[in-house]
């Protein structure tokens, strides 16, 4: 079994409400920037992160609607990084942690109300892919996803003047999917995103999103050694030793 197969089992046990619905949430979440309350990290202290010695890290935290949430840590020093879902209940469903250079996974998810775990060495080539990516800024990435976007006016949300931004593109089950995005220019972050995708040849809100951006210099010890509680299993079964392809 791969470890993306591995990834995507986790993530199956997490049935927060429906399938369909966290799929096509968890795919906006990860393939699109939602939405920015908190853009707290400059240009500048992105930029620092990586070259001083410092153990600085960007935290994402993407609040959905129904109060379930995706939270991301990322140390760009280390490349280790951890992401947690949540569900509305504040019940975690799945938390995966990559460390050692990007060559150690752990998977912990919630399997019928239990946490169970799962830890693995990835090969060589993968370990190797895993560190040049996780030493990328998050932050940075979001912004540059913004590159095709169509602006389509100057709104206030919230009493605070945004740019309006839309982008829509097709997802492989779901289909058509549009993204209302309000930047603030001052950091170049979303802070609102309203969702909708084709249904029944109507936009139907699929999610309405609020993001906050931080970098951390005061690290909690154990962030990337949090296993809440689970007890991990090692697997020893072998691997592919090339890299999945992202195409």
């Amino acid at each position: 079994m791969s470890w993306k197969k591995k990834a995507a089992w986790a993530l199956a046990t997490a049935g927060v409400v429906s399938i369909c619905l966290i799929s096509l949430i968890t795919y906006l979440a990860s393939n699109s920037p939602l939405l920015a309350q908190k853009s707290t990290a400059s240009n500048q202290e992105v930029n620092n992160t990586v070259g001083n010695g410092q153990s600085k890290i960007e935290h994402i935290k993407v609040l959905n609607k129904d109060g379930s949430y995706i939270e991301t840590w990322r140390n760009l020093a280390t490349g280790e990084e951890r992401v947690d879902t949540v569900d509305a209940a504040n019940h975690l469903q799945n938390r995966t942690i990559v460390t050692e250079n990007g060559s150690r996974v752990y998977v912990i998810s919630n399997v019928e109300g239990k946490l169970v775990g799962e830890t693995w060495k990835l090969p060589e080539a993968i370990a190797n892919e895993n560190q040049k990516i996780n030493k990328l800024s998050l932050i940075e990435n979001k912004k540059a996803q913004f590159s095709k976007a169509e602006k389509v006016g100057i709104e206030k949300v919230n009493g605070k003047e945004a740019v309006k931004l839309k982008h829509t593109d097709n997802h492989p089950r779901f289909g058509e999917v549009t993204r209302f995005l309000f930047i603030d220019e001052s950091t170049g972050l979303p802070f609102k995103t309203v969702t909708y995708h084709k249904k029944d040849g109507k936009d139907a809100l699929v999610n309405e999103s609020t993001e906050e951006y931080n970098v951390i210099t005061d690290v909690p010890e154990n962030l990337f050694k949090d296993f809440a509680g689970a007890e991990i299993k090692e697997v020893t079964e072998k691997m592919n030793e090339k890299p999945a392809s992202t195409g």
